[in-house]
């Protein structure tokens, strides 16, 4: 399972926000290269990366800090927010992206999801932000009227193979992920979920283990302390080897 630390970036500083909430965000480092090398130096092989900015405004704004970032570390580094056409998919991949987020513009443009996954495959990850059972769109500031069955039914047809789904009413809380909703979802489509939002101690972490998913992300609760990265990758040691 991937285990992928988080980092999500506005104005170029590290910050995290809570419920997907713009107006409740906390900035916890001004150097996103120091923030990463420390993620690597405590044994991480993947990052997650959100342009924030872009989420909101629907164009990719930090892309030069993103690039610096795959530049800069071994990391394997998956990157989101703002991806809306073929231009910025094939920029950050050129790069050494290890795969990009989509999530807005394959709602919106089916013939957009389908060209880049027929020329990128695998590394292309499609983001489902759900609040109250609604698919999110745009920063999560719009809702879909599509539900998130359908929609995940739609890209397994389509032929994707990662689809990173995020609780927003869990992120940012360190409340405890929704664990009833991954458990299901990886049930429905193995080894295709990534887990993110509200994962905030050890309880979670092995719960998540335990489950078909593709992989788990992991942001607030690695930069409040509540959790320590090396002793993640420990649990997934322990979890392998039973």
């Amino acid at each position: 399972m991937k285990i992928f630390p988080a980092i999500d970036l506005w104005e170029g500083q590290v910050v995290r926000l809570t419920q997907g909430d713009f107006a409740q965000q906390t900035v916890y480092d001004a150097d996103p290269l120091k923030v990463a090398q420390r993620f690597y130096d405590l044994g991480a092989e993947y990052l997650h990366v959100v342009d924030l900015q872009g989420a909101r405004q629907g164009s990719s704004v930090q892309r030069d800090l993103i690039k610096k970032l795959i530049q800069a570390t071994p990391l394997k580094i998956q990157v989101g927010g703002g991806l809306r056409n073929d231009a910025a998919v094939e920029e950050l991949l050129q790069v050494g992206a290890f795969r990009v987020v989509l999530g807005t513009a394959t709602a919106k443009d089916p013939a957009f999801l389908a060209r880049v996954l027929a020329r990128y495959g695998k590394k292309i990850t499609v983001g489902m932000d759900l609040s109250f059972n609604k698919i999110m769109l745009e920063g999560w500031t719009k809702a879909s009227d599509e539900s998130p069955m359908s929609y995940l039914d739609r890209l397994q047809t389509l032929g994707v193979r990662s689809i990173l789904c995020s609780d927003v009413q869990r992120d940012g809380l360190l409340q405890g992920s929704n664990q009833a909703l991954y458990e299901t979802l990886s049930i429905l489509y193995p080894n295709t979920i990534l887990a993110s939002g509200g994962i905030h101690n050890e309880d979670d972490v092995k719960a998540l283990l335990a489950l078909p998913l593709e992989g788990m992300i992991i942001g607030k609760a690695l930069y409040s302390g509540a959790l320590d990265l090396s002793r993640v990758f420990h649990l997934q040691s322990e979890v392998k080897a039973c």
